[in-house]
């Protein structure tokens, strides 16, 4: 019986403090979700400011006539303005501007989090280090 081993050695990359928190904050799922949900809370209170905005509404058509014979061409343009909504959407904005606001808070804990645990770590070593050693 023939036995086939194949090994190879992995460089070991030293990391020092930053480059560990880097790649904390880029490959933490936590801060992910909190990036993708502040993302959409700023998404939501663009859309909110939008209700401001008047809209136009392009409309355009083809239409065949039996009668006559003939194509006709109906076109439209409206204006639709919703200042009618303006108590409505003054507290949309202010929501949407308190729930990103409190949405960065979050993600900054998060990276102040991940900043303090590999000090947390080293210090832990450092620690059972001196006192082993």
């Amino acid at each position: 019986m023939l036995f086939v081993s194949l090994c190879w050695t992995q460089e070991a990359t030293k990391l020092d403090l930053n480059k560990a928190y880097e790649l904390a904050l880029k490959n933490n799922p936590e801060i992910k979700r909190a990036t993708l949900e502040l993302d959409s809370l700023d998404a939501r209170e663009t859309e909110a400011k939008l209700f401001f905005m008047p809209r136009a509404v392009l409309g355009a058509g083809l239409t065949y006539n039996s009668k006559s014979e003939e194509w006709e061409k109906p076109f439209g343009v409206s204006f639709v303005s919703v200042l009618y909504e303006y108590r409505k959407t003054l507290p949309r904005i202010r929501s949407a501007k308190l729930r990103a606001q409190a949405q960065r808070e979050v993600k900054r804990q998060l990276e102040r989090d991940l900043k303090i645990k590999p000090l947390e770590l080293t210090a832990q070593n450092e620690c059972s280090f001196i006192h082993f050693g």
